[in-house]
């Protein structure tokens, strides 16, 4: 009797698995990066720079905000990888990310501009 209830158990909680994608996890696995630049713009338009003695730039803690955004979506796993990094003009920062739906893991970099006169801004995203 016990393992039936086991087995039930198992059966329902796989049965309310949902597998679903969020609008933004699907633009990263299509690469799709009209919609990802959208995205992430949208976030960032209105982070200005907040200098400090720490943060000459004064992006890292926007870029942390972004991150903190991305990662409320389930299927998101998404960390700085370098902070101004990039050297370009302005400096760039990069954002890892991961798509996990479950069964499989998509992984990206997104490109950030980071100035230090103005908002950052999506600049591309790669393998």
């Amino acid at each position: 009797m016990k393992y039936i209830y086991i087995l039930l158990l198992c059966a329902s909680v796989s049965a309310c698995a949902i597998e679903y994608h969020s609008d933004f996890c699907e633009a990263v696995v299509h690469n799709d990066n009209q919609y990802v630049k959208q995205y992430v713009d949208d976030i960032l338009w209105d982070l200005p720079p907040i200098y400090d003695g720490y943060d000459p730039i004064g992006h890292l803690r926007n870029l942390e905000i972004l991150i903190d955004e991305l990662n409320r979506d389930l299927c998101v796993d998404a960390v700085i990888s370098c902070y101004a990094c990039i050297e370009s003009f302005p400096p760039q920062s990069e954002v890892h990310i991961i798509i996990d739906d479950g069964t499989y893991l998509e992984e990206r970099f997104i490109d950030i501009a980071t100035p230090w006169n103005g908002p950052m801004y999506f600049v591309g995203m790669h393998y």
